[in-house]
């Protein structure tokens, strides 16, 4: 049992900063995941005139509204509050004894699995999320450009405000595994591969924002993760094509 009004307040800080993310942390994803999934809303953004105009796919509205929702409002929202973003959301420059180390190894093992995996192994009903037929060299740029705004926020939210109150709260392991838990609990939609994968990914990636005390590496490694997958999709998909550079929007 702790002892002394600071150990109390200082438990007390702890447990309403996890109540407050896990509680925000549900209902935005609620809205996102719902969102993602409504057909309504679907078909009244398609309808809008500049959509139609530019082809503009509804997942770079909804990677939007998930960067706002998960990364950009919690940060926002514990700014006005007094809240440290670097000790509670991991939001610096990486740091600690070797800190290159944990940029060089995962960088190396995960350009060596991205070579070293087929096209065939990606679910093309799935990836690229965004179903170009030709895919252009600025329309490769946007939709790279759409993943890294939505993983930034996502980084935010399960490296971040999910996983540095916790540690502080109940420690390193339970905080991984709980994390984890969660994190692939949210691929489940995509797929067993994926949901399976995703909680081995996630104990990685919370290792690495322990280690340096920066969730920066993991947004790194997720971005290379989410455009290879998009770029090996669009590769052995028959119904598209990337045309020869210089080719526009």
């Amino acid at each position: 049992m702790m002892d002394g009004t600071m150990n109390n307040s200082l438990n007390d800080a702890q447990t309403l900063k996890v109540a407050f993310a896990f509680g925000y942390f549900s209902l935005a994803y609620l809205i996102f995941f719902f969102s993602w999934h409504s057909t309504k809303l679907k078909d009244r953004f398609e309808e809008l005139a500049i959509v139609k105009k530019n082809r503009i796919p509804f997942i770079y509205c909804i990677r939007i509204l998930g960067f706002v929702l998960l990364g950009l409002l919690p940060v926002l929202i514990y700014s006005c509050t007094g809240g440290d973003l670097t000790e509670d959301m991991g939001l610096r420059v990486p740091a600690g004894d070797r800190v290159w180390l944990w940029w060089l190894i995962p960088l190396a093992v995960f350009f060596l699995g991205i070579s070293l995996r087929t096209g065939k192994r990606i679910n093309t009903g799935f990836y690229p999320q965004a179903r170009y037929q030709t895919w252009s060299s600025g329309i490769l740029l946007i939709n790279g450009l759409s993943w890294a705004i939505y993983l930034i926020g996502y980084e935010i939210a399960f490296r971040g405000f999910l996983f540095f109150p916790l540690v502080n709260a109940i420690g390193l392991f339970p905080a991984i595994m709980i994390n984890c838990s969660l994190y692939s609990i949210s691929h489940i939609p995509k797929g067993a591969g994926e949901a399976f994968g995703a909680f081995f990914l996630g104990i990685i990636f919370c290792v690495i924002t322990y280690q340096t005390g920066s969730i920066l590496i993991p947004v790194v490694l997720h971005i290379l993760l989410a455009v290879s997958n998009d770029w090996k999709a669009m590769r052995v998909n028959p119904e598209m094509s990337i045309p020869k550079r210089g080719s526009r929007l």
